[in-house]
């Protein structure tokens, strides 16, 4: 039977969505996309870009993004980000900031089983996270690399996700101006 559940997923942003809670170990319909960046000593910025690898059970292509995943439990978006930096890439970031850009996708068919009944869409917010050192890759990539902006923008393979990194660069840049 359906229940109505309420996701807490930061201190400020709950949502309530009507699920049923008679299936083992759902994932929730929230997300991070997180973009990894160094700030070399001339000030240039390089983000660290992940190729994924496919996933033909999930009808997931190989293509690069920033690191991306699930909350899990109880988790805030920050601890879900932290937690997945870490297991995608052994780093554990000195900084890690969430923007105010998120999108929502529709839940695939495949994908279906792994959610709550009733959930749709997944809203995905953004955050960035300051790194220093090279990844270790997880079974989930099979490809890294260092880019400038520029050259991260024509990599990603998703519209989404170039935007999310303009996203990404413009706060970083605000931040600058304002310290």
């Amino acid at each position: 039977m359906g229940q109505t559940a309420v996701f807490v997923t930061g201190r400020r942003h709950r949502r309530r969505h009507n699920v049923n809670w008679n299936v083992k170990a759902m994932r929730m319909p929230f997300s991070i996309n997180v973009f990894l960046y160094e700030q070399e000593d001339q000030g240039e910025r390089r983000y660290l870009i992940f190729r994924r690898n496919e996933r033909k059970d999930r009808q997931l292509p190989s293509f690069w993004q920033g690191v991306t995943g699930a909350t899990k439990g109880g988790e805030t978006l920050e601890e879900a980000a932290r937690r997945e930096i870490f297991e995608e890439t052994g780093i554990a970031p000195e900084q890690i900031s969430k923007t105010d850009f998120s999108y929502e996708y529709p839940i695939k068919a495949a994908w279906k089983p792994s959610y709550p009944s009733g959930a749709t869409r997944i809203t995905e917010y953004v955050f960035c996270a300051k790194v220093a050192g090279l990844p270790t890759l997880s079974m989930e990539h099979k490809e890294f690399k260092w880019v400038s902006f520029q050259a991260g923008l024509k990599m990603l393979t998703f519209e989404i996700d170039a935007q999310s990194l303009e996203c990404v660069e413009s706060f970083l840049k605000q931040r600058e101006t304002r310290m």
